[in-house]
């Protein structure tokens, strides 16, 4: 399985949103903090750098480390036993592409979660970070 960070994936408005579901809890988040992660499955050699350039068109920020920061790493990703409809579309584009070797590819949200001055309360932010119905806090 190949990970590929991603952009930024909050709006200021889903982060104002998000500020407001935590504020009574003991965190600190910024929008640099949360940011797209891709999953790739598929046969060896997937051409990385074209998958790249099709999963962020037009982005001149560099590659993003995936390197753990001082806090609390959170992964919001679709229900397992699930396909999201946007894992098919993805797929199916990268197929149409000329990506054969992709089996699939799936779209997650990796936050980071700096501990205010106490403890941090997890199942106080769960709730926050995603929709039980469809995604789940890995």
């Amino acid at each position: 399985m190949l990970l590929l960070p991603g952009s930024s994936s909050l709006t200021p408005a889903r982060f104002a949103a998000l500020a407001r579901a935590m504020a009574d809890v003991n965190t600190a988040l910024s929008l640099e903090d949360a940011f797209h992660i891709y999953a790739v499955a598929g046969r060896a050699p997937v051409d990385e750098t074209a998958l790249a350039k099709l999963l962020q068109p037009g982005t001149s920020e560099p590659a993003r480390e995936m390197l753990p920061k001082e806090g609390t790493y959170r992964l919001v990703v679709p229900r397992p036993g699930t396909i999201s409809p946007w894992s098919s579309k993805a797929t199916d584009i990268a197929r149409r592409c000329g990506l054969d070797a992709v089996a699939r590819v799936e779209r997650g949200i990796a936050y980071w979660i700096a501990n205010g001055s106490g403890p941090l309360d997890t199942p106080g932010i769960h709730p926050a970070l995603h929709d039980r119905m469809t995604e789940s806090v890995l």
